[in-house]
């Protein structure tokens, strides 16, 4: 029988919850860890530690063998059950809501940020005309549809990915063509290339509405979690801003205009990546919202570059030629 990528996946949801829940009734117990309950949860927590990384290796696509899987959640079990790290959370209850609010708000960030760009910033007609029910959100995601589907993918960048227009004439008309449809705040956003601040708020609420619910699961620790969620939740607006502009220049005009800081992200292991991965989506719209790595790998909308493509890539200069295909 085989295994739809949905069943994998909800298997993973359904698998994460179940230890996020583990973990919230280990903290709870922790002053009596000598009792059976505590021994119960303990063995739960690594069988269902070992069950998210062998569902991880499927929903991710790593093709690996079935005796590896088995073998790393196997492994993954062993070290669960023997270095018990329900005992270590029970002790740290604020050190453990920390590092629960930082893992999974990244979680949160990175498959929102994927759905967000997916469902609204490449929203298909059905969903469009859903939305028209609701004059206001109707209008809000086709503003999204049209700055990002139409303005950032289909009107500009049209001779390759570093090049916005190929002539001060076509420049000229489109924003002629744009002020005529009355949508001439796309020009302040650089035609998409930069995230207007109302969009940062859109990326971010829908991941901090969640953590704010998820927050409430921790009782006197809930503001702990809430906190160091806040931080991976403002990573995709914040790289959204910062980052994706640069994704469109070649490394010699990046060189001479990013910032320091912004220069060592684009050549970094990340930054690679992250121009890799935004070229094939310019190219497969349907593949790679992400900026922040993750969740279109959950979500089974990863694509991996060709070597054709990275090779080209490096022709338009939008690659070191050193950078590894």
């Amino acid at each position: 029988m085989t295994i739809s990528l949905l069943q994998r996946l909800s298997a993973f949801v359904l698998l994460t919850f179940f230890l996020v829940v583990l973990t919230c009734a280990g903290v709870s117990v922790g002053p009596t860890q000598g009792t059976v309950l505590f021994h119960v949860l303990h063995l739960l927590f690594a069988v269902s530690a070992a069950g998210l990384v062998f569902v991880l290796a499927d929903v991710a696509s790593l093709d690996l063998k079935a005796s590896v899987q088995f073998g790393v959640a196997f492994v993954t079990f062993l070290l669960a059950y023997f270095l018990n790290p329900l005992a270590i959370i029970s002790n740290r209850p604020v050190l453990t809501t920390i590092i629960l609010g930082l893992v999974i708000g990244y979680l949160l960030a990175t498959v929102s940020e994927s759905v967000l760009h997916n469902y609204f910033g490449h929203a298909s007609y059905r969903v469009r005309r859903f939305f028209q029910k609701w004059p206001v959100f109707g209008e809000v995601v086709h503003d999204v549809h049209f700055g990002h589907t139409v303005v950032h993918h289909a009107k500009t960048f049209k001779e390759n990915k570093v090049t916005q227009f190929r002539s001060e004439e076509e420049h000229e008309q489109f924003d002629e063509y744009l002020f005529s449809m009355e949508k001439g705040q796309h020009i302040a956003v650089r035609y998409g290339l930069v995230t207007s601040y109302f969009g940062m708020v859109y990326f971010a609420f829908p991941p901090f509405a969640a953590a704010c619910l998820i927050s409430l699961c921790f009782g006197g620790c809930g503001w702990w979690f809430l906190l160091a969620a806040i931080v991976p939740i403002s990573l995709p607006p914040l790289l959204s801003r910062a980052v994706h502009p640069y994704l469109h220049l070649s490394t010699e005009e990046a060189d001479s205009k990013a910032s320091l800081l912004v220069r060592c992200v684009l050549d970094s292991p990340y930054g690679v990546w992250a121009k890799k991965s935004h070229y094939v989506h310019h190219y497969h719209a349907r593949y790679n919202f992400n900026l922040l790595p993750g969740g279109d790998m959950l979500l089974g909308c990863y694509r991996h570059p060709s070597s054709e493509e990275v090779a080209e890539m490096k022709r338009i200069g939008l690659l070191r030629n050193s950078v590894a295909g």
